[in-house]
């Protein structure tokens, strides 16, 4: 828990990823909670920036609270149940959903079905000790807490009947489980009677379901199972472990109902939302959480008693599961410096509103994210911009995320605050926060033809924002700063003559340059300073060379280049 405490404060600008950005931005627009398809579990997350916002703070410290204040509800139930309640089992269980069940998850802390994850494993506990209580006393703690679980998000309603059944098989049968049950069943049917469009029928909207033979292919192959095991190894051997254990007792009822649901609901979720895997784990693996949650829970009987081998190995499992964390945020630090670049560039421009066409966007187009599908950046470039000022907030994001006609029909007195394309008055943002100038969209990349002579190319500087290790044929990212010092632009365009940051190599002793293999889009038209990072591939053999770095155009290899020679050392 004191790790990833640590992690929430250290990565809590990343965190911003997802529906996080838009939930924090409408609460500053608002100065007020935001509590989506009356989900309750949003409060636990929300309290202190709402205060924090109400009280005119730094934005810096906002977007940090939102983040520590997630931790903090989870590690404040580990407090109530290790030491309150003095169930260590079920304060471990918690520390072991929050590892076993994120990766993506974990940068998207305000999904309300992770937040109420903790009340779940309460009720687990309540259950396991029900004969310490009177059935009155049992039944309103049962009935409070489901309606919460289902409020908060409606797999609640599949995940906590297995609960029960499992708790009640385990508990010999006892009657009060069945009228705690029938309980539960009347509230499902209430939370029914309260679900909007967006959750009766979230499906058939988003038309990522799979066929049958389809999701087979997909999923039973080698590298679905090497890419799944790395996210949920402890899950994995938790289920496998625990199934064992049931079969060794002879609980074949449990066990029964164990791997049904276990398979029912992996197949339910690799159907519906197996077309967005691998490109993408969300929603694939928001949902997916239910199964490392709910497996955790019911299991505590059985894994709190391993000792020796099996104990040690569960330990491993969360120690990876941590570093898997870190190792999985590099991703988004990269995801981020290359946004906070596109927000440093936009600042060349007067307009306040700018996005850059995803050619451009990135080095590389490895992920479906980067490839035009950031699909919360608006709220995120916002938030991003403000945290340097108020005076600062820009608006930018990837031009194909929106099609044509909407940046057509936008109003420039307005901004858009939602991935749908809501939008609302640049006058009615939080201007304690905010500060945005009416006007119109400007796509910073241009497909303008470039005008190149030998003054124009040796006005621009170049220097390296960071040091970087080279090996021989493999690919870098470097972090560059680019100045144009001669007052005529050097435009980025990619579609009509497509041309980019080039770069040569020559090793120290000789007079043959190594072409180099790949070529870096600008990220904007360089009127001044463009921040950006560039992806360099090593030369064939090691040594010590010049790294000449210049602008190049795709269509004849033409080299043209500019700055400083920076002296390197490649290495195997």
């Amino acid at each position: 828990m004191f790790i990833l405490g640590i992690f929430s404060i250290v990565f809590s600008k990343e965190r911003l990823y997802g529906d996080s950005a838009d939930y924090l931005l409408r609460m500053i627009h608002e100065s007020s909670f935001f509590i989506i398809h009356s989900r309750p579990a949003s409060v636990f997350i929300e309290w202190l920036p709402v205060l924090l916002i109400k009280q005119g703070v730094d934005l810096n410290l906002v977007v940090l609270a939102q983040s520590f204040s997630e931790w903090l509800w989870v590690f404040l139930n580990f407090l109530l149940l290790g030491f309150v309640l003095k169930s260590p089992k079920h304060a471990i269980a918690i520390v072991m959903v929050y590892l076993f069940s994120i990766r993506w998850n974990y940068f998207n802390p305000v999904s309300e079905l992770l937040l109420a994850f903790p009340l779940f494993i309460l009720m687990h506990y309540l259950w396991s000790t029900l004969h310490n209580r009177v059935l009155l006393v049992n039944l309103i703690l049962s009935w409070t807490i489901g309606v919460f679980l289902f409020f908060s998000h409606p797999l609640y309603i599949i995940a906590l009947p297995v609960m029960l059944g499992f708790v009640w098989f385990q508990e010999s049968k006892h009657k009060d489980y069945i009228i705690i049950g029938v309980g539960l069943i009347a509230l499902v049917a209430l939370r029914y009677y309260y679900l909007d469009s967006y959750e009766k029928d979230p499906l058939s909207t988003m038309n990522v379901s799979l066929s049958p033979s389809k999701m087979l292919k997909r999923f039973i192959a080698i590298g679905t199972f090497y890419e799944l095991g790395k996210c949920y190894a402890g899950f994995i051997f938790l289920t496998i472990a625990g199934a064992f254990a049931l079969r060794k007792a002879k609980n074949y009822t449990r066990l029964a109902l164990f791997l049904g649901f276990i398979f029912g609901f992996a197949g339910l979720v690799a159907h519906k939302f197996g077309g967005l895997y691998p490109e993408t784990f969300e929603p694939f693996e928001r949902y997916i959480f239910i199964l490392p949650l709910t497996v955790v829970t019911v299991l505590i009987p059985v894994w709190s008693s391993w000792t020796g081998w099996k104990r040690n190995l569960l330990i491993v499992m969360m120690c990876w599961h941590a570093y898997y964390i870190y190792r999985y945020s590099r991703i988004v630090v990269n995801r981020y410096e290359v946004f906070e670049n596109a927000i440093f560039n936009s600042r060349q421009f007067d307009e306040a509103k700018v996005v850059y066409r995803k050619e451009n966007y990135h080095p590389e187009f490895l992920s479906n994210r980067i490839n035009g599908h950031d699909w919360i950046m608006p709220s995120e470039s916002l938030i991003l911009s403000s945290m340097k000022g108020n005076e600062e907030t820009k608006q930018v994001y990837i031009k194909e995320i929106f099609p044509d006609e909407m940046y057509e029909s936008l109003k420039a007195d307005e901004f858009m605050y939602y991935i749908s394309g809501w939008t609302a008055p640049v006058s009615s943002l939080n201007h304690t926060y905010m500060h945005m100038k009416p006007g119109k969209w400007l796509v910073a990349n241009t497909d303008s033809a470039q005008v190149i002579d030998d003054e124009f190319i040796e006005s621009i500087e170049f220097s390296p924002s960071a040091e970087a290790e080279f090996k021989t044929n493999e690919k870098t990212h470097l972090q560059v700063t680019l100045t144009n010092t001669s007052g005529k632009p050097l435009y980025s365009g990619m579609r009509t003559r497509k041309a980019g940051i080039g770069y040569r190599w020559l090793m120290k002793g000789e007079t043959q340059m190594e072409e180099g293999k790949f070529l870096s889009p600008l990220m904007a038209d360089l009127l001044s300073v463009v921040n950006q990072r560039i992806i360099i591939v090593g030369p064939e053999a090691e040594g010590e060379y010049e790294l000449i770095p210049g602008w190049q155009l795709e269509e004849n290899g033409e080299f043209y280049p500019f700055g400083e020679k920076l002296n390197v050392v490649v290495r195997n």
